[in-house]
């Protein structure tokens, strides 16, 4: 062996250990076998089959002229021989050299077959704590017994470190893999729960609609008829003063009964005390553009998150927060559908505020507000959305005083709308400090 092979073979052992210790993805593993496979043996082509339950995939194939060609991928199809010679390997558990086209074919080729027939191979099987994990194969088109025992040997040398590497990257792999299939179907179980939280809501609002129209249905359709009475003895040739003043007092009577209604009313929702804690906003927000991420992508928005990178833990409720949130991005997506000329944005920003408090605020890039409505978004029942009753920002209101802030809205130039809102930052909140 010349200097020059001995100082190409060292170098081509160190770059092997080098990117086996920093390297887990599997391609790229995979990738890196071959190139030093066929670099210290001067083969001209070479390929890697894993072994998955027994059958054997080829996931790497490289030639070797000029430069070295890389083929990865699950869907190479291995040449006849090349098949048959991997599996004859694979079977007796240790390496085989074939040193002419001659020996090849007696072994390997069909008589009847037209199949490509390398001047010289060689096919080593790679194991792990005594488990096949891949077939290393090589061949040489130019000349007859390439693979002298030196070239084999520095092959065999490195077999047990392939084996490793490949074993690491296909554990990284597969956690990858699981960790990724997780989080996907943690994303759909989020949004199955969003999904039933927005219908629980909406059952909700259904039955205080319900509740209160049933309740209040009763004196208002007796104050209609006992007005209606009145007037009608009032508007006789002779009024009847005696008659009319019973309607009016009927009328007085059911009126104080729907107040009494209302104010029942009023009270069992006041009695439900809303549980402030410590939570990290900027979790919670993330999470709610998680949950919107379908939606976002299907219209083509472009969301920016500014400030969200750190932990701020605030007081408050964590589910009312999001529901805020969650209602002014989805205020945003509406504007921004019938966007075509520009670029559809909506940012999501939190900055550090005078004293101890946060402003979170949601802007889009949609048509925006006419100057001086900005009070008139927060009526209950004002909405210009087709299918909306205009209850969601009202709601987003009441929840934010709650809170101790004020919602405020502001017409950006040259287009937008942007909505913000304080919160109150906890006392131990280093990260936001």
């Amino acid at each position: 062996m010349s200097t020059d092979d001995e100082d190409s073979n060292i170098e081509a052992i160190a770059a092997l250990s080098n990117a086996f210790s920093e390297e887990v993805v599997l391609d790229r593993v995979l990738e890196t076998i071959v190139r030093v496979a066929l670099k210290c043996t001067g083969a001209t082509a070479g390929q890697l089959m894993l072994s998955d339950q027994g059958t054997l995939r080829t996931r790497v194939r490289a030639t070797s002229r000029q430069d070295v060609v890389v083929e990865i991928g699950s869907t190479i199809e291995d040449e006849p021989i090349t098949g048959l010679i991997a599996q004859a390997v694979a079977q007796a558990g240790r390496s085989l050299t074939l040193d002419t086209a001659n020996e090849t074919a007696e072994r390997f080729a069909r008589r009847d077959s037209e199949a490509r027939v390398p001047c010289s191979a060689f096919c080593l099987p790679l194991f792990h704590k005594r488990r096949l994990v891949a077939v290393l194969y090589l061949e040489n088109d130019r000349a007859n017994k390439a693979f002298p025992t030196r070239k084999r040997a520095l092959i065999e040398l490195l077999a047990s470190q392939m084996a490793i590497a490949l074993e690491n990257a296909r554990l990284s792999q597969a956690l990858y893999d699981e960790e990724r299939r997780r989080f996907f179907a943690e994303g759909r179980l989020r949004q199955a729960q969003f999904a039933l939280s927005e219908a629980t809501r909406a059952t909700a609002i259904e039955e205080l609609v319900g509740s209160i129209a049933h309740e209040l249905s009763q004196p208002l359709s007796a104050i209609d008829a006992s007005s209606g009475a009145a007037l009608r003895w009032l508007k006789r040739d002779v009024p009847n003063l005696e008659e009319a003043t019973i309607s009016l007092n009927k009328v007085q009577s059911c009126t104080t009964r729907a107040k009494v209604t209302i104010d029942r009313l009023r009270a069992a929702i006041s009695q439900s005390k809303t549980l402030f804690e410590e939570f990290d906003v900027h979790a919670a927000i993330r999470e709610v553009v998680l949950l919107a991420r379908s939606r976002i992508d299907e219209l083509d928005v472009q969301i920016e998150l500014a400030g969200m990178s750190v932990q701020c833990h605030v007081m408050g409720n964590r589910v009312q927060i999001q529901q805020v949130v969650d209602s002014l991005i989805a205020n945003a997506l509406d504007a921004l559908t019938s966007i075509t000329q520009r670029p559809r944005i909506i940012s999501v920003s939190s900055a550090r505020h005078e004293g101890r408090t946060v402003v979170i605020s949601v802007a889009d890039s949609g048509r925006g507000i006419e100057p001086g409505s900005e009070d008139q978004l927060f009526r209950p029942f004002v909405t210009t959305k087709p299918r909306s009753i205009g209850i969601g920002l009202p709601i987003c209101k009441r929840i934010i005083e709650a809170h101790g802030s004020a919602m405020r809205v502001e017409p950006l130039t040259p287009f937008g709308v942007r909505f913000s809102f304080t919160l109150d930052q906890a006392l131990q909140n280093n990260d936001a400090d």
